[in-house]
């Protein structure tokens, strides 16, 4: 019973003789005092901070939400399968979003629209512009793909390099460079820019600081095991 009231910050009515039980208990102390700690704070975060609800996953969820659904130039005729019900109805709801800079600030801020726009520009834009005050993106970018197209490069007619400038697109789509240079390109705006003494900024949180936490408790354990051994020695001489 007195274990059970120390896990629940009570203090218990009965203290143990002997001294393997009272190092015991000091442990399960010890032990209540971290567990209650960690749960407090977690529940405060959870208060001060509340956690946003889950994210659309795909087309069927976009469509139960009830947000209004914009497109930019040339992406409407994507939606025109009338044998899809989602579709259909995604498709009776579609608005036409002449800035994308407005439409992806009412996503951000508004929270009550969704666009249908390129991943890799949102992507893009996020670090340096869509961060809330603790470095979590404002926008959440679905991971179902929605549609997909050609990469394709406008020359001339008749040019006499379009075979070529069309196997040189074709390879550096096959092989990933595409996707490399795009990944290459978020992570450099996500550290940040880099300073004229070639230093790299980033935004810390609290999941970067969870390591001082860990050795902090580590600390404490290795001191109360001596103040411990230091208490026998002392009886003991």
């Amino acid at each position: 019973m007195t274990t059970w009231a120390l896990s629940l910050e009570m203090g218990g009515h009965m203290q143990p003789r002997g001294m393997v039980m009272r190092l015991m208990f000091a442990c399960w102390v010890i032990y209540c005092l971290q567990i209650s700690t960690a749960y407090k704070s977690s529940l405060i975060s959870v208060l001060t901070n509340p956690q946003l609800e889950p994210a659309i996953l795909n087309m069927e969820q976009l469509a139960k939400s009830g947000l209004r659904l914009e497109y930019t130039v040339g992406l409407s005729e994507y939606f025109d399968d009338s044998v899809d019900v989602s579709m259909r109805r995604i498709r009776e709801s579609l608005r036409f979003c002449a800035n994308v800079t407005v439409c992806l600030n009412e996503v951000a801020f508004a929270a009550d629209t969704a666009l249908v726009s390129d991943k890799w520009y949102v992507e893009y834009l996020i670090p340096h512009l869509y961060l809330d005050s603790s470095g979590q993106p404002l926008l959440q970018i679905m991971p179902q793909d929605v549609l997909s197209y050609h990469v394709v490069m406008i020359v001339s007619k008749g040019n006499i390099l379009l075979d070529r400038f069309n196997a040189l697109i074709s390879r550096v789509v096959e092989s990933g460079l595409m996707v490399k240079w795009a990944n290459d390109i978020k992570h450099t705006r996500t550290i940040g820019k880099v300073s004229q003494d070639g230093v790299r900024g980033r935004r810390l949180s609290l999941f970067h600081l969870q390591s001082l936490f860990v050795f902090l408790l580590l600390g404490e354990c290795l001191a109360i095991v001596t103040i411990i051994i230091e208490i026998l020695i002392s009886k003991a001489f």
